[in-house]
């Protein structure tokens, strides 16, 4: 057990450059309650830490997100994220706004960490009766696999559901655009950049 905390000690430290300090205060405050014998600290030091690193992921995530889609500017007041390790709330959550969402054209893009969505859309996306189903479209951005669905109650409203690693979920949702713009638009991303701070 020792072994193993020594390890992720100095795994934790060495192998992020963004967000050292906040990070590294929290993996030293942990190393110090471990050493002390108090292991409740030593966890609860070990928590703060990811959530710290969750945290300037996101951050960094967001700093390389477009800040114009589909000729829409992201509204970055508004920009969310969060880092939490409590439960089954954990990793990464960003959300940026394109346009107006009171508005007639608008685009969320969200990106969850830890989705409980994954596994149903891997299963369907692995499925050879996936491309049967009515309403579902199997498509690649960026050379992931994921849904285009359209808005049952409405004409101009698309979801985009890419998984970019096991855990990993993007989504984006489209209002007032047609299904050839939101196929446009999703391609434009750069998803292997994102997936890259999430795997």
């Amino acid at each position: 057990m020792k072994n193993i905390l020594v390890f992720f000690f100095i795994s934790i430290s060495a192998s992020f450059s963004f967000g050292q300090t906040a990070v590294n205060n929290f993996v030293v405050e942990a190393k110090a309650k471990h050493q002390s014998g108090d292991l409740d600290g030593t966890r609860f030091a070990l928590y703060q830490a990811l959530a710290e690193l969750d945290k300037e992921i996101s951050l960094a995530i967001l700093a390389d997100l477009p800040t114009t889609l589909g000729g829409l500017d992201a509204n970055t007041e508004k920009d969310s994220y969060t880092g939490m390790h409590a439960g089954i709330l954990q990793g990464v959550y960003v959300i940026r706004y394109f346009g107006n969402i009171e508005g007639e054209k608008s685009i969320t893009l969200n990106i969850i960490d830890n989705s409980p969505l994954i596994g149903g859309l891997n299963t369907f996306l692995n499925s050879p009766l996936g491309a049967m189903v009515t309403g579902r479209k199997m498509i690649k951005i960026d050379g992931f696999k994921g849904v285009l669905e359209q808005n049952e109650n409405y004409d101009l409203v698309y979801d985009v559901n890419v998984p970019l690693s096991g855990e990993s979920l993007l989504t984006l949702e489209y209002k007032g655009f047609t299904e050839a713009e939101v196929m446009s638009i999703s391609k434009s991303l750069k998803l292997k950049t994102i997936h890259g701070y999430m795997k």
